[in-house]
């Protein structure tokens, strides 16, 4: 352990995955939670610190007028607070958390996508 971290061997990984006789697996899962308020208040069940957080938003909210931007604003706001609230660990670091702009080919012009 690093710094109190256990952190996996990419190459370990990567020859584990490799390994067609292995007795053991590596399973990833996806879990889409329901973004509407009305699932809010089971979300905490699901966050761990163990797993890996991708927020998808979509850009277009983004660069829309004032109003829907501040929408899309507040909504991130609200996952990255709950995800760090519920994976943080004793030493104030969270899970990973992957952001993720969808609809990209929706916004034209290149100075939208900063």
């Amino acid at each position: 352990p690093v710094g109190g971290e256990q952190k996996m061997d990419r190459d370990l990984v990567i020859e584990f995955l490799r390994d067609e006789e292995a007795q053991e697996q590596i399973v990833f899962e996806a879990w889409d939670f329901g973004g509407q308020e009305v699932f809010y208040a089971l979300h905490h069940l699901f966050l761990s610190p163990l797993g890996v957080y991708c927020l998808l938003f979509n850009m277009e909210w983004m660069v829309g007028g004032e109003g829907k931007r501040g929408e899309a604003l507040a909504f991130v706001d609200f996952w990255l607070n709950s995800i760090f609230l519920h994976t943080q660990s004793d030493d104030g670091r969270c899970a990973p958390i992957l952001l993720i702009g969808t609809h990209k080919d929706r916004v034209k012009e290149a100075g939208q996508h900063e």
